[in-house]
């Protein structure tokens, strides 16, 4: 029996365990063609809560469409929620993903009047080196 348990301990350990990170039923973790990948954190209302979500450009054509085509998901292929930004960052972690660099994109609705416009922070990871 001990054998047993140390044997389960030891393959526990040894054996990297990830879920899915899941863009348009896609696992970018697992996909040998994805490297690097594009975050964008957003948040939105939902039933009177707020939530986060997260969009990934690894690459796809549609990445500029809609924020919610491109969004992380869950198995059931619903749109994943997180409880904030740096859970974004843990869950990206956890699955095989290390963080590399942040930057912010200011797009002006009227220029040259930058008070008026959307700001976007985006956030680089690349898969882990095992």
């Amino acid at each position: 029996m001990k054998i047993f348990l140390l044997l389960f301990g030891l393959l526990s350990v040894a054996l990297p365990t990830h879920s899915q990170v899941l863009v348009l039923g896609k696992n970018l973790t697992t996909a040998p063609d994805v490297a690097y990948i594009k975050v964008s954190i957003w948040d939105e209302r939902e039933e009177g809560i707020t939530v986060i979500r997260a969009s990934v450009d690894y690459g796809q054509n549609n990445f500029f469409k809609a924020e919610e085509e491109s969004a992380l998901q869950t198995p059931d292929g619903q749109l994943k929620t997180f409880k904030s930004d740096m859970d974004v960052f843990n869950f990206l972690h956890q699955n095989g993903w290390e963080y590399l660099n942040s930057w912010s994109h200011y797009f002006a609705t009227e220029p040259p009047d930058r008070t008026s416009g959307e700001s976007y922070q985006y956030h680089l990871f690349r898969k882990k080196k095992l």
